[in-house]
C-alpha cells in the first residue's frame, strides 16, 4: 500500500477516490482501500478492474518512487530486528524472536500505519510462505493495521483456500496442467495422492510442492536491509572552486575507499557522490556499476563522472563518496535489463552493460555457458538487414594470417569443384586488411553442436568493415558494413 500513500501525497484529489496502480502490461499492482471495497485485488488486469468499478482511476506504477519511499519503512523495521528482507515496495519480510512477539509486531504495524495513513496488512507465521498467506487474509479497509497470526499446526488450513498461483514454484505450464485436472487451490494440491502428483511432475518438484502445500518453506529471511555502505569524505579548510583541487580530494577518497574494500575482500555495485555547497545545501548523484569493483582507478573515474553530472556553479565545502551494494566478488549482481535504476537509458548503454555481464559469465563458467538465441536458428532472408554491421553474411572465405594469427588478407568468391575448394583464375577476389579493430572469443552453433570461435572486426582497404570468424581451420565472413 506504499504506492497508495505516495500517489495521495503527490495528488491530493485522490483522497477518498478509488484508484489502482497498474504495471506496463496492464496488471494491477496496488489498489486503494476504496477500490478494494469494490472487489479489486492485486493481480487482476485493468480491464476487469474497470468493469468492477465504474469510476476507477488508473495510474502507472512508479517503481523507483515507491521503493525510495519504502526505504523509510524498512529503516523503522530494522530498528526492531536485524533480519529484514525487502522484496519490493509492497512486500517485506522480517524475522522476530524473543518475548511478546505478537505485541511488538502489533505496535510496530500501528506505528507505520499511523505514519502513512493507509491500512497495513501484517501476517505472522513460522515460514515466509505462511506469513504471506496470513498477510493476504489481513486486509483492513481503514487507515489502520491488522495482524493475522497462524499458529503452529494451522499452516495447511491457512493455505487451503489460496489459488495455485500463490506458489512461486508452479510455472504457467504446470498451472495449466493441474487446472485441467481440476486442481485450482493449494488445498486441492495437498489432497492429491503422492503417486498421482509424481506422475504429473518430476519427483524433486513433487516433494517440494507437497511440502509447500503444508507451509514447509525452507527459505530463510535474508539480511538485506540496511544495506552495507562505506563512506569516505573530505572537508576543505576553505571554500573551493578549482576543479583540480576537487579532483584531488576525490582521488584521495577513492584510494581510501578502494583500500577498505580490498581489505575486507568486498566489491561495490553502486557509487554516490554527495557535495556540500557554500550555502549549506547538498546535491547528490548516484551511478550503478556495470560490474562490481574495488579498483582505485575505476572508483576515481566514476567519481569524476558523477562530479561532471552535478554541474556545480558555486564553491564547495565538502565532498563525500559512498559505496553501496557491497558484497563478495564471487556473488556478481547482473544488471542486464535495468542498469539505470528504472530510468531510461540509451541502446548503446544497455549493450555495454549486456556485453560486460556476458564476459563475466563466460570468464567464470566457460565460453559456451551463454548462447545467443540467434545462433539456434538458420539465417533467413528477412534477417539479412538487421545485423550490427549493416548486412549479415555466412560466406566461406580464405584468410592469410600473420605470425600472431591475425588476418592480413582475405579472398572471397571462392569456387568449388569435386567437393574440394579451389581458387578462381584470379585466385579469388583479394581484399587487403589494413587494421584489426577488435578481437574476441565467442560460442557458435556449428554442425549441431556449440563450438568456440575466434572473431575479428577488421577494416579493409576497399570494402569497409568486415567481421571474420574462425571455426577450427575454417574462416567465414559473418558481417559487412560499408
Amino acid at each position: 500500500m506504499i504506492g497508495v500513500a505516495c500517489e495521495r501525497a503527490r495528488l491530493p484529489h485522490l483522497i477518498d477516490q478509488p484508484f489502482i496502480l497498474a504495471s506496463d502490461d496492464g496488471i494491477v499492482k496496488c489498489a486503494s482501500p476504496e477500490a478494494r471495497a469494490q472487489g479489486i485485488r492485486r493481480g487482476l488486469n485493468t480491464t476487469t478492474a474497470v468493469a468492477l468499478c465504474e469510476h476507477l482511476i488508473v495510474l502507472p506504477y512508479d517503481q523507483s518512487a515507491y521503493t525510495e519511499a519504502a526505504e523509510t519503512i524498512w529503516d523503522v523495521i530494522a530498528v526492531e530486528t536485524s533480519s529484514v528482507e525487502p522484496i519490493d515496495a509492497e512486500l517485506c519480510y522480517a524475522e522476530f524472536d524473543g518475548p511478546a512477539v505478537i505485541e511488538r509486531i502489533n505496535a510496530l504495524a500501528a506505528s507505520i500505519a499511523q505514519r502513512l495513513e493507509i491500512p497495513i496488512a501484517v501476517g505472522v507465521g513460522a515460514t515466509k510462505l505462511v506469513a504471506r498467506a496470513a498477510a493476504q487474509r489481513s486486509q483492513p479497509q481503514t487507515a489502520d493495521s491488522y495482524v493475522v497470526a497462524v499458529g503452529p499446526g494451522d499452516e495447511a488450513q491457512a493455505l487451503t483456500p489460496l489459488p495455485l498461483a500463490f506458489l512461486d514454484a508452479i510455472d504457467a505450464k504446470l498451472h495449466q496442467r493441474l487446472t485441467k485436472l481440476g486442481i485450482t487451490t493449494i488445498g486441492a494440491l495437498h489432497a492429491i495422492p503422492p503417486g498421482e502428483l509424481e506422475r504429473q511432475v518430476k519427483d524433486p518438484l513433487a516433494l517440494r510442492l507437497r511440502r509447500l502445500a503444508v507451509g514447509l518453506d525452507s527459505s530463510p529471511v535474508r539480511r538485506l536491509w540496511p544495506q552495507a555502505t562505506i563512506e569516505q569524505d573530505y572537508i576543505f579548510d576553505d571554500e573551493v572552486r578549482q576543479e583540480q583541487a576537487i579532483l584531488q580530494a576525490l582521488q584521495k577518497c577513492s584510494a581510501d575507499m578502494a583500500a577498505k574494500l580490498r581489505a575486507c575482500g568486498k566489491y561495490c555495485r553502486a557509487l554516490a557522490l554527495t557535495v556540500q555547497l557554500a550555502d549549506g545545501a547538498y546535491v547528490q548523484e548516484k551511478e550503478y556499476l556495470y560490474s562490481p569493483t574495488h579498483d582505485t582507478v575505476t572508483v576515481f573515474r566514476i567519481a569524476g563522472r558523477l562530479l561532471n553530472r552535478l554541474r556545480i556553479r558555486q564553491a564547495i565545502q565538502q565532498v563525500r563518496l559512498t559505496a553501496s551494494g557491497i558484497d563478495a566478488g564471487g556473488a556478481v549482481q547482473l544488471t542486464l535489463l535495468n542498469p539505470m535504476n528504472g530510468q531510461d537509458s540509451f541502446p548503446h548503454e544497455r549493450q555495454i552493460s549486456l556485453n560486460a555481464e556476458l564476459c563475466t559469465l563466460r570468464r567464470r563458467y566457460g565460453p559456451t555457458s551463454v548462447i545467443s538465441a540467434a545462433l539456434l536458428q538458420q539465417s533467413h532472408a528477412i534477417h539479412l538487414w538487421t545485423y550490427a554491421l549493416t548486412k549479415r553474411h555466412n560466406e566461406r572465405v580464405r584468410v592469410i594470417t600473420d605470425p600472431n594469427g591475425s588476418p592480413i588478407r582475405c579472398f572471397r568468391n571462392l569456387g568449388y569443384r569435386q567437393g574440394a575448394r579451389h581458387e578462381t583464375q584470379q585466385g579469388g577476389n583479394q581484399i587487403e586488411i589494413w587494421r584489426v579493430t577488435d578481437r574476441w572469443r565467442a560460442a557458435a552453433w556449428s554442425w549441431g553442436k556449440i563450438v568456440e570461435t575466434d572473431a575479428y572486426r577488421v577494416m579493409t582497404s576497399t570494402h569497409g568493415a568486415y567481421e571474420l570468424q574462425r571455426i577450427g581451420d575454417e574462416w567465414r565472413l559473418r558481417g559487412i558494413a560499408d
